[in-house]
């Protein structure tokens, strides 16, 4: 399947890619913008959620928003680690990278980085985030 973020409709199109047919419009979103990752074990889609200030998770299987991950204000660009415990968000409004506890939500702390950050990417080892400015 692919999960295609559409920000002109605020939602996110499910494609079935052996069929070429739309699975499912997922509501629910306001303005999901660069972001989509999906986590190593494919149970897990994020979703970035610019105007709502989060990160909305689907569950692959039921194709729901599972959990809000919240507290990243114009949140732009995401990754995840490998073994799916902290989410790295971009935020273009604070200049900063926020780490997230996935199981928690809470915000563990926020790396300051250039202005307007628009990618968050993370090494496989953990030990480099990159990120661009806008």
């Amino acid at each position: 399947m692919i999960f295609a973020n559409n920000q002109d409709q605020s939602t996110v199109t499910v494609i079935n890619l052996g069929t070429g047919k739309i699975e499912k419009v997922i509501e629910g979103f306001s303005q999901p913008r660069q972001g989509i990752v999906v986590d190593s074990n494919d149970e897990f889609v994020y979703v970035t959620n610019f105007e709502g200030n989060d990160v909305r998770v689907i569950n692959t299987e039921t194709l729901e928003i599972e959990k809000t991950l919240s507290g990243i204000p114009s949140i732009r660009a995401i990754s995840v680690d490998t073994e799916n415990n902290l989410l790295y968000g971009a935020s273009s409004s604070e200049n900063t990278i926020n780490v997230v506890d996935i199981n928690t939500g809470e915000v563990l702390k926020s790396i300051p980085v250039g202005q307007e950050p628009y990618g968050a990417a993370l090494s496989l080892d953990k030990t480099v985030i990159l990120s661009g400015e806008k």
